[in-house]
């Protein structure tokens, strides 16, 4: 991770990081979504 990368991860912490503030770029490339079972098992409760 260079520094440019470390800047944006702590502006997003201190702005509120998951749930409230929009992750940035970099780091949403890396957000693996949930299998397709796992979703709709969450649906169905």
């Amino acid at each position: 991770m260079d520094d440019d990368c470390t800047e944006e991860l702590i502006a997003w912490v201190t702005a509120g990081g998951p749930g409230v503030a929009a992750p940035p770029a970099a780091l949403e490339l890396q957000f693996v979504p949930p299998p397709r079972e796992a979703k709709a098992a969450r649906t169905r409760r």
